[in-house]
């Protein structure tokens, strides 16, 4: 492929999923996930997203969803003479299977404005697509969709950045509180800006508004775990921190404690995958519960095997 450099997206078991495309016949788009062992979790060669053979697809973006062992992808569908483009995604099972049609999903049909720099991220809510889309030389606009497993856009495409203006670079990063961070170049003023916005898993953009602080210290207390499903450490993420002590403790699926893990009094924790004992604790389901005064929250973690 040409000056694209696909990124591996890990996969939370030690694994990793990526997306490319291929020049040497038709343009065409593919995925594939590697496991930990180093095998190969789709067909060899992986498993190409469209089998539209009137179209030509680059330039594809990949996220993976570790509680659905799903794959997603978005790409750059062009027509036959590359003079038109829009953006297509699909879904992939465990075994690399298309879920989403053999075509895909239409997000933005083939048409003249201009579509590139496609970016995806998984949220609690579904999966959401990014793409710069342009009416002509200059004028990109960055925009986001979102769409449920199903492959049903249950947000329209709306805009992340509507100021028209030359925009390059976007680069994508995720937050284990559930909301992505997006950046990217921006000549709106000059040649040298770098702007920034946070998309949340409901759609909204931007950080809190000016009453966040009387809000947040209402707001319910919740965990995040990271990364999840895991084999080692695990950092736990606190949606605020905690206005006394807390108590940390990890169960297990039977409700058994099987660590203390003492007093949180920071935004962040960790939990080694030990138990009171020091003993690694059998791969399975525990949860972290978090306890100030009569406020708790929990979040479930999966340990795999190493």
């Amino acid at each position: 492929q040409i000056a694209n450099f696909p990124p591996f997206v890990p996969d939370g078991s030690g694994g990793a999923v990526f997306s490319w495309y291929d020049t040497s016949g038709q343009l065409q788009c593919s995925a594939q996930r590697i496991l930990t062992g180093g095998t190969e979790a789709f067909p060899h060669n992986g498993t190409t997203v469209s089998t539209n053979a009137t179209r030509l697809r680059v330039s594809p973006a990949a996220s993976f969803d570790p509680a659905a062992q799903e794959t997603y992808v978005f790409w750059e569908e062009l027509n036959s003479t590359q003079s038109q483009s829009g953006l297509y995604g699909q879904k992939l099972d465990a075994g690399g299977t298309r879920q989403w049609g053999n075509d895909g999903k239409v997000i933005v049909s083939v048409g003249s404005d201009d579509i590139t720099m496609a970016r995806t991220f998984v949220a609690s809510t579904g999966v959401f697509a990014f793409w710069s889309q342009a009416p002509s030389f200059g004028q990109d606009e960055i925009r986001a969709a979102r769409l449920s497993p199903a492959g049903v856009i249950d947000l329209a495409p709306y805009d992340v950045a509507s100021t028209p203006s030359d925009k390059s670079r976007l680069a994508l990063g995720e937050s284990t509180l559930d909301f992505a961070i997006l950046a990217w170049t921006d000549d709106r003023v000059d040649a040298g800006d770098v702007l920034a916005q946070n998309v949340n898993a409901d759609g909204t953009l931007g950080g809190p508004t000016t009453a966040a602080p009387i809000a947040a210290s209402l707001a319910p207390l919740a965990l995040a775990a990271h990364p999840n499903p895991s084999r080692g450490a695990v950092r736990i993420e606190f949606s605020k921190v905690p206005p006394t002590a807390a108590h940390l403790d990890v169960y297990d699926l039977g409700g058994r404690r099987v660590r203390a893990l003492g007093r949180a009094t920071g935004p962040t924790s960790t939990w080694n995958g030990l138990d009171e004992f020091g003993r690694t604790v059998p791969p399975g389901v525990y949860f972290i519960r978090l306890e100030v005064g009569e406020e708790r929250a929990a979040t479930k973690v999966v340990r795999i095997a190493r």
